[in-house]
């Protein structure tokens, strides 16, 4: 499971970097907003805004002015910053699972092998079949219920993040070639009942894995195209 271990910690790298950039990028944009005054002669504020009383006279009034005005958008651009990395990030959490259920699928004989190697038993060869074809079908089955839980990740993010991502319109495509992962593995040295499972998951991965734009269009790479 190394390999699924490398491609879960590169997405984490990958969700901190962009975190770190686009705080980074929001923060000395504000913070460049809000400093502009202080080269400026005269006390003036980052914006243009009445007031009823003349801010530039005193200190003890402009810096609560300024203070007021300024804390504002501080907050937003720290939120945005930490916010909207954040849809991305969990978009590419759903691609993520999607890759290491992929390799679950594919490499089902090989990590079975493995399993069985790690519970060394001496067995007759046709004994040692039918453990590994059992160990085959129970990896089946988590993979129909990891198969679930993504489903559901993405039905809860599209009901969380759909209008903010149609004011963005940010596209996000998540990899749905499940089918595929299971044509490249082993499926035929498999018993009967392991192919029939397979089967079952491949028609359950026909359902397409999309996020809708405020519940108008699907994002993808041809409605962000055209």
């Amino acid at each position: 499971m190394e390999k699924q271990t490398t491609v879960i910690d590169n997405c984490i790298k990958v969700c901190r970097r962009n975190t770190f950039i686009f705080l980074l990028c929001a923060c000395s944009g504000v913070g460049s907003w809000a400093t502009k005054p202080f080269f400026w002669e005269g006390r003036k504020l980052p914006v243009d805004v009445w007031l009823p009383f003349n801010t530039s006279e005193k200190l003890i009034i402009y810096y609560p002015v300024y203070f007021i005005i300024t804390i504002g958008p501080c907050f937003a651009s720290v939120a945005t910053g930490v916010i909207d990395p954040l849809i991305a990030g969990l978009a590419y959490n759903a691609t993520t699972q999607i890759k290491i259920l992929k390799d679950n699928l594919q490499y089902l004989s090989e990590y079975a092998d493995e399993e069985m190697l790690k519970n060394r038993k001496t067995s007759p060869t046709e004994q040692i079949s039918i453990i590994k074809n059992e160990i085959i079908y129970q990896k089946i089955r988590q993979s129909i219920d990891h198969h679930d839980a993504i489903l559901n990740f993405v039905k809860e993010y599209e009901k969380c993040f759909s209008l903010v991502v149609f004011s963005q319109f940010a596209a996000s495509v998540f990899s749905n070639t499940v089918a595929d992962a299971i044509y490249m593995g082993k499926w035929y040295d498999y018993d009967v009942k392991c192919k029939k499972a397979l089967i079952i998951l491949m028609e359950r991965s026909k359902v397409p894995i999309t996020v809708t734009a405020g519940k108008i269009t699907e994002l993808s790479l041809p409605t962000f195209t055209t």
